[in-house]
């Protein structure tokens, strides 16, 4: 968002000190509940027909918003959740949208797991069916900008700039450094710049 792209609110809360809202859409969040179940990671038995109709639903909501906002026109809209990766397909049906495919360390992904108290299906485990689905659908429909979590929290300042170019953002040096910035003092806070040195070393 420091770089000129819009996120709908409000956002999901975590119990995490890192990362106290998760800056996943709330409406989002709900629809992927309705369609999913987080227990399995498999669509909800009989909701595979309702898929299309729902997203086609909520990008009706989302035109919405932009058709009464003003400054927002022509801006990228920024939406995350993890449980899309179950139809994506769809998703790009509906929305013709820039995918962005975010991979994280499945270790890193267990550790955040545990420290929040969540489910297996929030940990590698269920990783791995987030990230196949995310996979098979790259290899065969679309060819997404895909990042490495790690490589944004070295990176910040390079990571920025591929993304904002990626998404058609007229950023400029003052942006870039926020967003860098953002990163570099959330690494600092929780100690995780030293955590990243060592495993450099």
């Amino acid at each position: 968002m420091n770089l000129g792209a819009i996120a709908f609110g409000p956002f999901g809360i975590t119990n995490d000190p890192r990362t106290q809202t998760s800056l996943e859409s709330v409406a989002l969040q709900r629809l992927c509940d309705d369609l999913v179940s987080e227990d399995v990671l498999q669509i909800w038995e009989g909701k595979r027909l309702q898929i299309v109709p729902k997203l086609v639903g909520f990008k009706r909501e989302i035109d919405a918003i932009i058709s009464q906002k003003s400054g927002i026109q022509g801006k990228p809209i920024v939406f995350k959740r993890a449980t899309t990766a179950l139809f994506l397909k769809e998703i790009d049906l509906i929305f013709k949208p820039k995918f962005i495919f975010v991979y994280r360390d499945l270790a890193e992904i267990e550790r955040t797991k545990v420290r929040r108290g969540w489910g297996e299906c929030h940990g590698q485990s269920g990783a791995k069916v987030i990230n196949s689905h995310m996979r098979s659908f790259a290899s065969s429909s679309y060819d997404p900008f895909t990042v490495r979590f790690e490589d944004i929290r070295r990176n910040p300042r390079a990571m920025a700039e591929a993304m904002s170019n990626e998404l058609g953002l007229n950023q400029t040096e003052e942006m870039l450094q926020a967003a860098s910035n953002w990163i570099t003092d959330h690494n600092k806070r929780f100690g995780i710049d030293q955590i990243l040195a060592q495993h450099d070393s």
